[in-house]
């Protein structure tokens, strides 16, 4: 429960950044807009256009994900490369895989993973993963797909609890 509640957490501060980024693109815009200010219009319209397409892409692999939870194909991938890299003084671990495609193209993706993952496995080991079937290029790790699942089953729990109080 408590993992849940920290996801659910994170997930709040990321929406309340990302509003507060795009409220303040648009407040430069508006305000370039009506003072005659092309550097306030142009950067609050950069800043509207960058947290828009953040907010789309973070929307759109959370849709992929839940179409890879109740959809995805298993599969095997090959550990090609491993990566680790400081962002903002947090390191950060990813794995890129490959894997074929039903049509027969070797396809890739590189994920995040934590440093006890990113630890255990070397190049050339194989990780299991989900496709989707008309859409292979979209794939995942199955642990990160499970835990999507989880949640989602978590969350299916919650709204049955709500609706049948004992």
């Amino acid at each position: 429960m408590f993992s849940f509640l920290s996801n659910v957490a994170a997930l709040l501060l990321i929406a309340v950044a990302l509003l507060l980024f795009l409220l303040t693109g648009l407040a430069l815009f508006l305000t370039g807009l009506s003072g005659g200010q092309k550097i306030g219009t142009l950067i609050g319209g950069a800043l509207l256009i960058l947290g828009s397409f953040i907010v789309w892409r973070f929307a759109q692999r959370g849709r992929q994900m839940s179409q890879l939870a109740s959809e995805g194909i298993l599969s095997q991938g090959i550990i090609e490369k491993k990566e680790s890299f400081f962002i903002r003084k947090t390191k950060r671990y990813t794995l890129t895989y490959g894997y074929a495609a039903p049509d027969g193209r070797t396809l890739r993706h590189t994920s995040d993973v934590t440093y006890t993952l990113w630890s255990k496995l070397q190049v050339g080991d194989f990780v299991r993963i989900l496709y989707l079937p008309h859409q292979p290029e979209v794939s995942a790790l199955e642990q990160d797909v499970e835990k999507i699942r989880q949640q989602l089953h978590r969350g299916e729990n919650q709204d049955v609890n709500a609706k049948n109080p004992s």
